[in-house]
């Protein structure tokens, strides 16, 4: 009796942050988002992945850690586009820092080249 009691106040406590639960499966599998990383739980088991590869025109994540007998697991449609966007948000704040990167140096080294008393001319003024 007890046993069953914790068993049931795990799963509960398993399903209250999923993202999504398969429950087509024996054991369900848990996917769950953490930061930039997704956390996918079978029974006792668990992998983590950081990018979603297309295999065979399905979306899928290496999960080699879970031994279903294959290393990819297809993704559910609602883990898949929550997962890309995060993916995607990412990347473009990766790309949006290598700009900004880009500009500084760019600004830096175009003003080292230029002399300044050729555009600007200093005139003292008497008071």
């Amino acid at each position: 009796m007890m046993e069953t009691r914790k068993k049931m106040r795990r799963l509960t406590a398993l399903a209250k942050d999923a993202l999504f639960i398969d429950h087509a499966v024996k054991p369900k599998i848990y996917y769950y988002i953490e930061g930039d990383k997704l956390r996918i739980l079978k029974g006792e088991k668990e992998a983590i992945a950081d990018k979603i590869e297309v295999i065979h025109g399905k979306k899928a994540a290496l999960v080699s850690a879970l031994e279903l007998g294959h290393p990819y697991l297809e993704l559910p449609a609602e883990v898949t586009e929550k997962f890309e966007s995060i993916i995607w948000e990412k990347e473009i704040k990766k790309l949006a820092l290598i700009h900004v990167q880009y500009f500084t140096n760019w600004i830096e080294k175009s003003f080292s080249f230029i002399p300044i008393s050729k555009y600007f001319s200093v005139k003292c003024l008497k008071s």
